[in-house]
């Protein structure tokens, strides 16, 4: 009997913890989906300064390219918005971690030819969520695909 109420109590606690810690995250995930559209906006609508407050300057922007590491520094990044048309795509957030001052994420970013699977890793600093860190996925849509969807 002693192990039932000892095995209760520790699953009480459990769930007491995790229901304390989902409510202090749901507020830190608010915040981290804002700076995340931030960059989804800014670069959809051309908008540098929109586009901006989701970055660290000081960060990193790394992928593949030809099977050469490009390191690209994220203020060159932000500084190669340039205004024009609205882009194209659809893009959502499709995952977030969260752990302290740390996350990372995982957003798609589809246009009709191609997409990008971006994965971008975060600090909370004195200014808020920023994005220190992004490396990214391209994919080309196989070609009968993209015009279905350009018939659309």
């Amino acid at each position: 009997m002693k192990i039932f109420f000892a095995l209760a109590s520790i699953i009480i606690a459990c769930f007491s913890t995790n229901s304390a810690f989902a409510q202090h995250s749901s507020d830190e995930y608010a915040a981290i989906t804002k700076t995340l559209n931030y960059y989804i906006e800014g670069g959809t609508n051309r908008d540098s300064a929109t586009f901006a407050k989701a970055f660290m300057t000081d960060g990193q922007m790394i992928y593949m390219r030809n099977d050469t590491v490009k390191i690209v520094p994220l203020k060159d990044f932000v500084a190669g918005m340039k205004p024009g048309e609205k882009a194209k795509r659809n893009c959502r957030i499709t995952n977030i971690q969260l752990f302290g001052n740390a996350a990372t994420a995982r957003l798609e970013l589809v246009y009709d030819d191609f997409m990008f699977v971006d994965f971008m890793n975060l600090l909370k600093t004195k200014d808020g969520w920023k994005i220190v860190n992004k490396i990214f996925y391209r994919e080309d849509k196989p070609k009968e695909q993209s015009a279905i969807q350009t018939k659309k």
